[in-house]
């Protein structure tokens, strides 16, 4: 990445302005989470509920003291498992970080995204970094500096280009409660992952998981109706675009121009929201989606095909 672009991104948020940058997951909308001036900003620029929390990014396991006001053993344990990468970690906030970064909780999400482009910035910026996907509120989260473009050009004032992204689905949302990891939103870290590193099975807690974005609004929703179905299509629509991973599926491939197949899970999750948007862009009317099994990376799919299907 060039270092004048950086040094505008930098430029841009000492000004309380807001910035696109590329994370190993989705690009955020990135701004000063110490200024509530530049925080309210972001909820502007996306029309984001003001109680929607959003995720604190730093460059190191050491800043994240500069966003929380303590971090136990098992939560410095997790970082240093799954960080940098795609993990957030609910923790206590320290007074200093307004109140419109954690919708107004005491707590607040931190996490230390594993990029290139968005560790320079990090560590260049030298403030923490609020940021929630670039994006419109409830619409697919961008995957690619082609729709973090498409959303936010002319928005925010300096967009860092990192291509296509890694992962393509948010982080997973964790809180520690004790000896006890509960899983707020399901993100690439599955909880098989979590078990496996340190002998704790992970549960679901929905009675906290307001703590966490995305689990109390609509989301991942493309201007295409989404329709679910397991194992068989017994009708398909005109003008409809099929994402599928059964290779028994019997389609085909002729009658319908935009078809879909994913040889595993992760092709699956990684292609979503950007097939989403290409959809949207052809002028798809409905997007028919396989539910994949509830294990492993399928808990995530899962669930955002559920919220962009019932939203």
């Amino acid at each position: 990445m060039n270092n004048l672009i950086i040094q505008q991104a930098v430029s841009a948020i000492h000004e309380n302005n807001c910035v696109v940058f590329p994370t190993e997951t989705v690009y955020g909308l990135g701004a000063n989470a110490l200024c509530k001036e530049a925080v309210l900003k972001i909820f502007e620029l996306k029309k984001r509920p003001p109680t929607n929390p959003l995720i604190v990014h730093v460059p190191s396991l050491d800043d994240c003291l500069k966003v929380a006001s303590s971090l136990n053993p098992l939560e410095e344990r997790l970082f240093e498992l799954f960080a940098p990468g795609p993990i957030s970690l609910i923790l206590p906030k320290r007074s200093k970080i307004p109140k419109e970064v954690s919708g107004g909780l005491d707590s607040v999400g931190v996490r230390i995204p594993n990029h290139p482009i968005a560790l320079e910035f990090l560590k260049a910026v030298g403030v923490p970094i609020c940021a929630p996907s670039a994006n419109i509120s409830g619409k697919p989260s961008p995957t690619s500096f082609e729709m973090a473009e498409h959303y936010m050009k002319g928005k925010a004032a300096v967009l860092l280009d990192g291509g296509v992204l890694d992962i393509g689905i948010e982080s997973t949302v964790l809180k520690v409660d004790k000896e006890n990891i509960y899983i707020l939103r399901a993100g690439h870290i599955t909880a098989e992952m979590i078990e496996e590193k340190t002998g704790i099975k992970p549960s679901s807690n929905t009675i906290i998981s307001h703590q966490s974005p995305g689990t109390q609004f609509t989301h991942y929703k493309p201007l295409a109706q989404i329709i679910l179905f397991e194992d068989k299509l017994d009708f398909i629509n005109e003008n409809s675009a099929i994402l599928y991973l059964n290779n028994d599926l019997d389609i085909d491939t002729q009658e319908y121009k935009y078809i879909y197949h994913f040889d595993n899970i992760s092709q699956y999750v990684h292609a979503l929201y950007y097939t989403f948007f290409l959809c949207d862009q052809q002028g798809i009317e409905r997007i028919y989606c396989e539910i994949p099994p509830n294990i492993h990376q399928g808990v995530a799919l899962r669930d955002r095909l559920f919220r962009a299907a019932n939203s």
